[in-house]
């Protein structure tokens, strides 16, 4: 059984507290007509209460029940001119537990006022109180609408925070898998593309060169263990890029593609934030070079660029001069360049791509105070 249908079952069961005023019928001196018309109203108020805390606790503050809570309105006012002092007391209770569960929280409080007053009305003109005894009894009920009114309110606010705490989880779990993804493409991208090309280097030297082939072969062997270390440590959220590194993995991979690689770094190491960063834009811009073109030659540069202010910029760019080889990469989703762009804004940096028919270079911009 859910939770609401515990709690529609449990608030119906407040039904056999009516069994008090039923018990009190011997004692009123009613006649037999009386004591029937009573029993008959005390069974359709605990009907009618019944009827509106079934439909109305799934849907709570949405009235959805007018009629029925009417209903209960007249029958304990009819009621009243029977059962007397008692009954005012016992109808107040349910009815206002009603309203606090019916009515929207910016009416509770005209309505506990005019429930108030009727409380007051129906005591002096009916049971022929004192304004002071019947309005000293009115404040009890307030007080009990309005703490019931504020236990309901925590017991909202309660389960909106947990609400609340179950979406931050669903957006912690969906950001992670989009990192896990974006990583997974920038890792497994240039390595395994490298793999590829040191073994279909290694198959045309074989009959040529077997030794070389043979070192070629144990270069793949030792690339593919460290694509495996990377994508544990990717998956497991430690891996940190390196400029160094990813520089040192370019000339390789461009060595076995026979691609002629140039590389330009300023005279000092940029900060480490930086360094992670343009680690990846060297990835990105080596993986484009070697999967979308027919290049001779490509150029890695990184170099500072004046910025507003005291604060520096790092600029990163990676250019070839083949023709594209299929069609050259644009930052659409799903590609290694809207992941690299989502890195650098992170950063407060920028991408830009700028493609010639046979040139092609990919630029990013890195603010310094992204350390």
């Amino acid at each position: 059984m859910d939770t609401t249908r515990q709690v529609q079952v449990l608030s119906c069961g407040f039904v056999g507290f009516l069994g008090f005023p039923a018990a009190e019928l011997a004692g009123l001196g009613l006649s037999w007509p009386g004591v029937t018309a009573a029993v008959a109203g005390l069974v359709a108020f605990g009907a009618l209460f019944a009827w509106v805390m079934w439909h109305n606790v799934p849907r709570p503050h949405t009235a959805a029940t007018p009629y029925a809570l009417a209903a209960m309105v007249v029958t304990a006012v009819a009621l009243q001119f029977l059962l007397g002092t008692a009954w005012l007391v016992t109808a107040s209770f349910y009815l206002a537990t009603l309203l606090i569960l019916v009515l929207p929280r910016r009416h509770w409080p005209l309505a506990l006022a005019g429930f108030w007053a009727g409380h007051v009305a129906l005591g002096v003109l009916v049971l022929e109180e004192s304004p002071g005894v019947a309005a000293l009894r009115g404040v009890a009920i307030l007080v009990y609408g309005g703490a019931l009114g504020a236990a309901y309110w925590l017991m909202e606010m309660a389960a909106e925070l947990r609400a609340a705490r179950a979406e931050l989880a669903r957006a912690a779990i969906s950001a992670e898998r989009l990192r896990i993804a974006r990583d997974l493409h920038d890792v497994l991208g240039q390595r395994l593309t490298e793999v590829v090309l040191k073994a279909e280097l290694s198959a045309r030297l074989a009959a040529a060169s077997p030794e070389r082939a043979a070192d070629e072969m144990r270069e793949v062997s030792r690339s593919a263990r460290e694509i495996l270390g990377e994508v544990r440590a990717t998956v497991s959220g430690y891996r940190e890029a390196s400029l160094g590194s990813e520089i040192a993995t370019a000339r390789e991979t461009a060595r076995a593609a026979g691609i002629e690689l140039t590389v330009n770094l300023p005279g000092s190491p940029p900060p480490p934030e930086v360094d992670r960063a343009a680690a990846w834009v060297v990835r990105e811009g080596v993986t484009n070079v070697l999967r979308h073109s027919m290049a001779r030659s490509c150029t890695i540069s990184v170099g500072e660029e004046a910025a507003l202010g005291c604060a520096r910029a790092y600029v990163v760019t990676v250019a070839d001069d083949g023709p594209a080889h299929g069609s050259r990469p644009r930052a659409e989703p799903g590609t290694g360049l809207t992941g690299l762009s989502e890195r650098l804004a992170a950063l407060g940096g920028d991408l830009s791509v700028s493609a010639e028919e046979e040139s092609f270079m990919l630029r990013a911009r890195i603010p310094e105070r992204a350390a």
